[in-house]
């Protein structure tokens, strides 16, 4: 029950569990009993949806006296709420399969990337390496970053990872920047700059 309601709070197309189920909660803890219940499938979960949509149309469930009227919205939301996150468990299985079938799936971005600050060289002085690179990142702005492509921002192609390493860590350009350093797999490492402008166009020290 809080997995759903929690999913509810972060999509949209799901819907939270209605208050009056709340208290079957913990059902499933096993403290309280010796045999554990399996979590439920997608399949599962579109099937007790079923099963209660089908229970609404009894006529007594669609009595007007009592707390029939209150029982039955609270069923048809509970119903709407199992199937609507079915649907969502099925779209996330998909996407996860779409991804996987990638060149190079998705990764989280906490995970496989990191952030570093580079100060402007002394005096503005950059090197003859650093030429290229450093005229992309001085005539882009905050959206539209630039992408590092060896093809296009330094004079030749690294020969080996060893030059790679030391062009960017000997890095300095005429602005400071931050470089996001991300990899997407399949042993790949892209660098992300981003001039570091205030809004007046300013260049921070």
């Amino acid at each position: 029950m809080d997995t759903i309601n929690i999913t509810s709070k972060k999509q949209k197309d799901v819907q939270p569990v209605p208050d009056l189920f709340e208290q079957f909660d913990g059902y499933n803890d096993t403290k309280r009993k010796k045999q554990k219940s399996e979590p439920m499938t997608s399949s599962g979960l579109q099937s007790h949806a079923e099963c209660l949509f089908s229970l609404l149309e009894k006529p007594y469930v669609n009595s007007t006296t009592g707390k029939w009227p209150e029982l039955r919205a609270s069923v048809e939301a509970l119903a709407s709420c199992l199937s609507s996150y079915e649907q969502y468990l099925n779209k996330q299985a998909t996407t996860t399969a779409t991804n996987k079938e990638l060149s190079f799936p998705c990764r989280t971005v906490d995970q496989n990337a990191s952030v570093f600050h580079c100060k402007k060289s002394v005096l503005s002085v950059v090197k003859d390496k650093y030429t290229l690179l450093d005229k992309a990142v001085v005539s882009s702005d905050t959206e539209n970053p630039v992408l590092f492509d060896e093809n296009l921002h330094v004079e030749k192609p690294f020969e080996n990872s060893m030059q790679k390493f030391r062009f960017f860590d000997s890095l300095q350009l005429s602005v400071p920047v931050d470089v996001i350093r991300f990899c997407p797999g399949e042993g790949l490492v892209l660098h992300i700059f981003f001039p570091r402008y205030l809004r007046t166009g300013l260049i921070l020290k």
